[in-house]
């Protein structure tokens, strides 16, 4: 009963801290959103736009053929990724001058995700089309999600410091890291789970 109440608790905690950072932030989150959802639907017009049979090469494209293949390869390849534009956003997260530079960087990896989920069903037709709409888009688009979310509680928190002038022991901070460091890591791993349960034989890799 303990245990249930306090993962009640830490659910209502981060709901009030979500709920504030929108407050707080809301102009910049409703930018950031519309930002992702034109970053995504470029991906997919430049991927119909200017596909070529002749000149596509799977892992220009993100996407890697995983017939007879290894899952953790593919795994630590996606892990590895998104651990990479983690940091990017925790160095963007010090200062509102670099807002721009962390929304860039989650608006190209939204456009690799339009690109690369409209080249598989071109690539791959039917097949490619139902690991592009039931695998890999509802998981990144999560994956994303958290990014997001992430960056905007680190940057709240870079907020708060500046206001009251002090960061405290920097223990909400190394909070926030592993929490969406786990996040991430149970994200990376359901879809690797997913993806050996249907079989696929192409994945993709941003």
């Amino acid at each position: 009963m303990r245990k249930s109440y306090k993962g009640q608790s830490l659910f209502s905690e981060f709901k009030y801290s979500l709920n504030d950072c929108f407050k707080q932030h809301k102009i910049k989150f409703l930018v950031s959103f519309c930002v992702l959802f034109i970053a995504l639907l470029t991906g997919i017009i430049i991927a119909i736009k200017y596909y070529d049979s002749s000149v596509i090469c799977l892992s220009n494209y993100g996407l890697v053929d995983f017939s007879g293949g290894i899952i953790s390869s593919s795994f630590f390849s996606r892990f590895f990724s998104m651990l990479l534009i983690m940091l990017l956003l925790f160095a963007c997260s010090f200062t509102s001058w670099t807002f721009p530079l962390a929304i860039l960087i989650l608006a190209y990896r939204t456009y690799l995700l339009g690109l690369n989920l409209t080249l598989m069903f071109i690539l791959y037709g039917i097949p490619g089309m139902l690991v592009s709409l039931i695998i890999a888009l509802p998981c990144q688009l999560l994956i994303i999600l958290i990014l997001l979310i992430f960056y905007v509680f680190l940057y709240n928190h870079s907020c708060s410091c500046r206001h009251y002038g002090s960061c405290g022991s920097g223990g909400s901070k190394l909070k926030i890291l592993l929490t969406t460091l786990i996040l991430l890591f149970i994200c990376n791993f359901f879809e690797s789970i997913v993806l050996v349960i249907f079989n696929v034989n192409v994945i993709l890799v941003i």
